[in-house]
């Protein structure tokens, strides 16, 4: 049985990330993929890649929990391994994006204890941390010092996506409570 599909034409740069001792992940590659109408990317939930990707320009669509998503420029969206990954470049409008594909099993834990499984996020200040690793990945010796670079970069989009997640259920709670206060009044 087939673990994904790809369906794009060679328009990426990818680079890969040697296990390091310092940093608990089996393998990686960051990456950048160049706008093509027809990239596809389909993975069943048996694989074992967690995914974060930034959108530089254009526009797609990602499938999060079963529900097709559009990302566009300035968005990024993390999928946990162990989900289904699907996500497709528009025709119109294709993107160009950074990407980070790694194997750990320590991520799935880490991710999960965030409130993360699987979304698409938006924030000014996460690029760079993108930007950062995809030149870090770049360094062909892979020191200490490099690697962890690498996991506080990673560590940081974490932790953004996780606050904007306390920040939407503060906001979908402070709604029930308007609306709950305003029925409440109705009603007496």
């Amino acid at each position: 049985k087939k673990e994904y599909s790809v369906k794009y034409p060679k328009r990426e740069k990818a680079y890969a990330i040697i296990p390091h001792s310092a940093i608990p992940f089996e393998s990686a590659a960051v990456g950048i993929t160049y706008p093509s109408p027809d990239y596809e990317i389909n993975r069943n939930a048996n694989n074992r890649i967690c995914l974060f990707e930034y959108v530089l320009s254009g526009e797609g669509e990602v499938l999060i929990n079963g529900r097709w998503q559009t990302v566009t420029a300035g968005d990024y969206y993390i999928l946990p391994s162990g989900t289904i990954h699907s996500y497709r470049s528009s025709h119109d409008n294709p993107w160009e994006k950074i990407w980070i594909n790694y194997v750990s099993d320590y991520m799935p834990n880490m991710l999960k204890s965030y409130g993360i499984n699987g979304g698409v996020y938006r924030s000014d200040k996460v690029w760079r941390y993108f930007e950062e690793l995809l030149e870090l990945t770049k360094e062909t010796n892979l020191t200490d010092e490099t690697a962890f670079k690498i996991a506080d970069r990673l560590h940081r989009i974490v932790g953004i996506a996780a606050m904007q997640n306390i920040k939407a259920e503060e906001d979908d709670l402070g709604m029930k409570r308007i609306i709950s206060s305003y029925v409440y009044k109705k009603l007496n």
